[in-house]
């Protein structure tokens, strides 16, 4: 019997991506890494980007010298594991002879859930930029135990030691904003309901549901980590002084963000009148 085909996609090309080659910034053996900009002009290796997340992530990445990047399907966002809202979708009142319009328009949006992505905030306020955000602490953290990474665009993409799959690195477009019907779009576009997130996305074009790890040199990577708000102080500053240790070239610090407990000698006076905390 004859075998069957496999249909399975297994990559999104550079070229479906309609990305030239004056976007790539690395070549790494065949493969290349790519900045494009969406949206946002000011995005370029010299744009400072952040990421919050557990420490227990941190420390895997500083051990394993790897960076593990999910696959967009496993993202909570359902909409967009799943396609477009219907406000930018194609009408369902299209003719026969736009079928195979609309069938590329559903096939962008299967593909476009197929590649891995990993995914860092501007964290700007205000016009001023890498302010920490309660909210993205509560919301990526994942608990008390946190951090938040800083590097720039041009140190994350210089610490990638192979790459196997080519790398788009761009700025999320949200809501209605110049929806073009391009696969990238697709990859690089939400609801507007996380704008505040002010994302930069890496995204590795393959498909690999388990995500994949990409070889790191973490002692140029990062810029400056952060260590949760929501600590005390004694555990916090044994973190900070454990980082230390390893990222010397880093600046390791405590947030500025004060949310962890009093400390506990101090009675209840003290605590309401002065005010101290750890």
């Amino acid at each position: 019997m004859p075998k069957k085909k496999n249909n399975t996609i297994k990559s999104v090309s550079i070229a479906e991506l309609d990305i030239s080659d004056a976007s790539c910034i690395r070549k790494i053996g065949n493969h290349g890494i790519y900045l494009i900009n969406n949206g946002n002009k000011q995005v370029d290796k010299k744009t400072h980007i952040y990421r919050y997340t557990s420490l227990n992530t941190l420390f895997k990445i500083l051990d394993k010298e790897t960076l593990h990047i999910p696959n967009i399907r496993s993202f909570s966002d359902l909409i967009e594991v799943h396609g477009l809202p219907r406000s930018v979708a194609p009408s369902r009142n299209y003719t026969e002879i736009d079928s195979h319009w609309v069938w590329q328009w559903k096939e962008r949006i299967r593909k476009s859930a197929l590649v891995c992505a990993s995914c860092w905030t501007l964290d700007n306020c205000d016009g001023k930029k890498g302010v920490e955000q309660f909210l993205m602490w509560k919301a990526y953290g994942g608990g008390i135990y946190c951090c938040r990474m800083g590097t720039t665009i041009g140190k994350l993409t210089d610490s990638i030691k192979d790459a196997k799959y080519d790398i788009v690195i761009g700025d999320m477009l949200y809501g209605d904003n110049c929806i073009q019907n391009t696969q990238a779009d697709y990859i690089f576009h939400k609801t507007i309901h996380y704008a505040s997130e002010q994302e930069v996305r890496m995204a590795i074009l393959y498909n690999k549901p388990q995500g994949l790890n990409l070889k790191v040199d973490v002692s140029s990577l990062f810029t400056e980590i952060k260590v949760s708000p929501f600590l005390p102080r004694c555990l916090s500053e044994t973190i900070v002084g454990q980082l230390r240790k390893k990222l010397h070239n880093t600046n390791v610090d405590r947030s500025s963000i004060k949310e962890y407990e009093y400390l506990e000698y101090l009675n209840e006076t003290d605590k309401r009148v002065n005010g101290k905390r750890p």
